[in-house]
């Protein structure tokens, strides 16, 4: 269960339609090409507009709640799974050597 102390992802959104209108230029960022339902992509554009911020800061941040809630869901062993092929992912990007371990 979730620390009442702790801000979640949803709560840093609503933070954001509530009170912010800038995104963080510093966070490292890929183009990433997907096609949306009419229905997502009309509420995205709602809450663009309503956030007064574009699109990419709106769709970012519902990825981070959807990442979060989606995670918390899943069983201790798979999260841990998905947390060190985060990592080896991230090595990857960042240009580290990648050692390849044969299973």
């Amino acid at each position: 269960m979730e620390d009442d102390h702790q801000v979640s992802a949803l709560d840093r959104i609503v933070s954001r339609l509530e009170h912010s209108r800038e995104s963080n230029p510093r966070v490292k960022s890929y183009a990433v090409h997907a096609r949306l339902r009419e229905d997502i992509y009309i509420m995205v554009e709602a809450l663009t507009w309503y956030a007064g911020t574009s699109r990419n800061v709106i769709v970012n941040h519902l990825l981070d709640v959807a990442i979060e809630r989606t995670l918390g869901a899943l069983p201790l062993d798979v999260r841990e799974e998905l947390m060190a092929r985060q990592e080896f992912l991230r090595d990857h990007l960042s240009g580290k050597k990648l050692e390849v371990v044969e299973e």
